[in-house]
């Protein structure tokens, strides 16, 4: 199993709907896989949420260029798109925008440099196999009727025939 496959695993355990279905035994087993992935998650998720030196600053520069370069309302306040926090819509000054965009991302080229590198190195250990988690498996007989396919595929890695 690789680390990519536990974060999917744990991420389908974290489903809601699982904990709905009947059966003790089926309950104790997505209890006991939790707790045997929890902590290599913990892991994963502190490595890739490390603070990348410079990008505060950055984010900080981008969104008041973003106010800047903002198409306004009737009162003369930035629009607000539906993206991400910090994002604003970028219409009538849009060529302007990204050449001052690109220049931003120059002047804090470090931060990006350093970015693509734990990216990349994160990815490479996405990929790698997890000696550290042994599975509880599910007998398929403790496995209830009314579980969906959608939930069946979700968590068909612990199940034995």
């Amino acid at each position: 199993m690789t680390n990519r496959e536990v974060v999917e695993l744990w991420n389908a355990l974290m489903n809601p709907s699982l904990d709905e279905l009947p059966g003790a035994k089926f309950g104790f087993a997505l209890a006991k896989n939790k707790s045997k992935l929890k902590g290599q998650v913990k892991m994963l998720n502190d490595i890739q949420e490390k603070p990348i030196p410079g990008m505060e600053a950055f984010d900080k520069a981008r969104i008041e260029l973003c106010k800047e370069f903002a198409d306004t309302d009737d009162d003369g306040n930035p629009i607000k798109s539906l993206g991400a926090a910090g994002s604003y819509q970028i219409i009538e000054r849009r060529p302007e925008f990204e050449n001052k965009f690109i220049e931003l991302k120059e002047d804090h080229s470090d931060a990006f440099v350093e970015l693509e590198s734990r990216t990349k190195e994160f990815e490479e250990l996405l990929g790698e196999e997890n000696t550290d988690v042994v599975l509880h498996m599910i007998d398929i007989k403790d496995v209830s009727d009314k579980i969906t396919k959608k939930q069946m595929d979700s968590i068909y890695p612990l199940i034995k025939d």
